[in-house]
Formats: structure tokens, sequence, C-alpha cells
């Protein structure tokens, strides 16, 4: 048995009319994208590459399939779209700012798909035996995987916040403030509350700016917010799976993806032409031993008196 080609498997994957026709708006729309940000470049620079970098996490759902042996259903791939659609659309369109309650939705979502990944790659690891007890065990991996991801994904935002200036943190106006940096000791720690605006000096105090509605905080309140809200859907969606475990199990026939296996018998060719071979040795043999018989016997012989 051996593995069928990659093209194969990427052009029977394509025959499927819905998924095909799911891609090429997906695509088109990050390409449509793409171009209009980079009417604006410099300052459109983040946009750009959210618009040409978030697609390459759809490309890889090709590889992933291919090489761990899994199948997502049009429904699966249809979430997984409309969450990388969002991760576009809500920065780069204002779409957070506009509905903030997006924002909480992408995030969800994508906690729920991070669940569903990190099951197929249980099954793969840990088999797929229907015991209880493994199931369990793949429901706390899958878990385990979400919140591994997601803490990732922030060290990305926080990386290109820092080294390419992109504002990937969403701001948070606060109203109260604790800090033990400002009290300069760790036992009494200066607390403002009721905060009302700030008053940022910069260019070493020339200019002013003037921050109403209170204090603003630079990410820590998104960073958490997110962590939270992917934790949300994946705990959402693991009860659903033990749920579903023990109620209805075809729910997670459409929910989770699955194991397939894309291999093949080897080439019919390969076997018929070593059959051909070994019989055409086995003929030789026995000639070889009649001719060196007949050249004993033979009057000529040398062995001949």
């Amino acid at each position: 048995m051996k593995k069928i080609p990659f093209k194969v498997y990427l052009k029977d994957r394509l025959k499927n009319v819905p998924f095909t026709v799911m891609l090429a708006v997906f695509f088109l729309f990050c390409l449509g994208s793409a171009i209009y940000f980079a009417t604006m470049l410099p300052e459109r620079l983040r946009d750009f590459f959210l618009c040409i970098g978030m697609p390459l996490f759809v490309v890889a759902l090709f590889p992933v399939e291919y090489l761990i042996g899994f199948h997502c259903g049009n429904i699966l791939v249809f979430i997984i779209i409309i969450a990388t659609v969002g991760g576009i659309v809500g920065p780069c369109y204002n779409v957070y700012s506009i509905i903030p309650a997006s924002d909480v939705i992408v995030h969800a979502i994508t906690g729920a798909l991070l669940f569903c990944l990190g099951f197929m790659l249980a099954e793969k690891l840990f088999g797929t035996d229907r015991s209880t007890k493994l199931f369990f065990s793949k429901i706390l991996f899958s878990v385990a995987f979400c919140f591994m991801i997601g803490v990732l994904w922030e060290f990305v935002e926080f990386l290109a916040v820092e080294t390419m200036h992109f504002d990937m943190l969403q701001d948070t106006y606060v109203d109260k403030i604790e800090s033990y940096l400002l009290a300069g000791n760790q036992t009494d720690p200066v607390i403002l509350n009721d905060i009302t605006e700030t008053w940022v000096f910069y260019n070493g105090g020339a200019d002013k700016y003037v921050i109403e509605n209170g204090y603003l905080d630079i990410g820590i309140y998104d960073t958490m917010y997110d962590l939270l809200i992917a934790t949300l859907g994946t705990v959402i969606i693991a009860v659903t799976v033990i749920i579903s475990y023990f109620k209805c199990p075809k729910i997670n026939e459409e929910l989770l993806p699955r194991l397939v296996d894309r291999r093949v018998p080897a080439e019919k060719n390969d076997s018929e032409n070593k059959t051909v071979a070994d019989t055409e040795t086995a003929d030789k043999e026995p000639q070889t031993a009649d001719s060196d018989q007949n050249n004993n016997e033979f009057p000529g012989n040398g062995n001949s008196k």
C-alpha cells in the first residue's frame, strides 16, 4: 500500500463544486482587498499583510489534510473561511469598531475550529479506538491544543507590534489604575479612580495629546479577552461533542473532521513484471541443465573416449 500522489488528492478535492466555489470567492476577496490596500501603502501596510497572510491558513488546509490523512466537510470549511474573513474585515475595514460583538464571534469560532483540529491530531496520534477513557483523553488534548495555539497567536501579535509597529492589539479605555510602579514599592500601590482624561506630552514635551474618556490601555485587555473568548468557544464545542458522544453520535460525524485512508494498492504492473521475470528465470534453469547433459553425451566431447 502506498499513498496517492498529492496532485491526485488535490484534483479530487477540487471536484467538489461547493468547496471550490467557496475557495474561489474567498481568494478573490483577499486578492481584491490586497490590491485595494496596496494603493494606500505605506499607511495601510498592516492591512495589506493581513490580506496576503491570512489566506495562507486556508491554503494550509490542503497539505495538512493530505499529510495527516483527514477530510473536512463543506460546513467545517465554510466556518474556517468565515473565521479567516473575520480576521481580515475586522481590523482592515473597521468592523470591530462598528460592530464590537464581531470580535467576540470571530474569536469564539476560532476556538471551536482549533478544538476540531486538536481532536483530529489526537485521533491521528492516539488511534481511533472508541473507548470512553481514550475519548476523554482526546478531549483534554484538544482543549490544551487550543490554549497553546491561542497563546502562540498572541505572541505573534505582540511581535508584530514591537518589530513592525503594527497596531494589532486593540486599545481599551480604562478609568482606574492600580500601580506598584508609580508607588515605587511593592507594598502600597498608587490607586487612581474615576479617571476622566489623560494628557500625553510627546516630542520632548513640545506637543500634547488629550485622551478623553479616561486612561488608555494598550493591549492587555484585548489579549486577555481574546484568550477568554477563544476558551469559551472551545468549552462550548467540547461540551457539545461530549453530549453528542453519549446521546447523538451523528452530530460528531458532521462536526468533527474524519480520518480517511488515502493509500492505494501497489501497481499491478510491478507484480506482473516480477512474475514474468521469475517465470523466465525458471524456464532458463532446466534448459541449462539439459544443455550440459547433452554436451557430455556428444561424441565429439573431450570426455569421450
